[in-house]
């Protein structure tokens, strides 16, 4: 049972950091964009 539970612990981690990341990337790209529209005013 803790073989399988630590495994399970493990994927949520890494599943929790590859949504982190994803955020981070689509936060970014928020950003360029309002950079973008600032300059146009």
């Amino acid at each position: 049972m803790g073989i399988i539970i630590g495994i399970a612990v493990i994927i949520t981690i890494f599943s929790i950091e590859y949504q982190l990341r994803k955020l981070n990337k689509t936060n970014e790209q928020i950003v360029e964009l309002l950079k973008e529209i600032k300059e146009k005013e």
